[in-house]
């Protein structure tokens, strides 16, 4: 994960963390958001998987580089479990996501 970037370029590296690891990160995303009543559109669900995505991958990133890589782990593993909670709340209490096409 630390060398990937500088050996195949930033772009490359990219483009194969997103083919190995994204749909999978659209499953979960998909799973946690439609578990309420939502009802979201496939470019909501790509915007809240492109940004759950980064979070993942710069977790994956401090955990590479950390002194404690175990520790670090676990913190990440809290704090992402904590996030989908956070995301479950919501959607279990029928609170709607906002339409950004809806008029105002």
């Amino acid at each position: 994960m630390q060398d990937g970037p500088s050996v195949l370029g930033y772009e490359r590296f990219r483009e194969r963390e997103e083919r190995s690891t994204f749909a999978t990160v659209v499953e979960i995303v998909r799973a946690v958001l439609t578990a309420g009543d939502w009802e979201l559109d496939e470019e909501m669900l790509q915007t809240f998987t492109r940004i759950f995505f980064g979070a993942m991958s710069s977790a994956g990133e401090s955990v590479a580089s950390s002194d404690d890589p175990a520790m670090a782990a676990i913190r990440v593993e809290a704090a992402m479990g904590f996030i989908l909670t956070g995301l479950q709340s919501p959607a279990d209490a029928g609170v709607q996501i906002p339409d950004p096409a809806a008029p105002e």
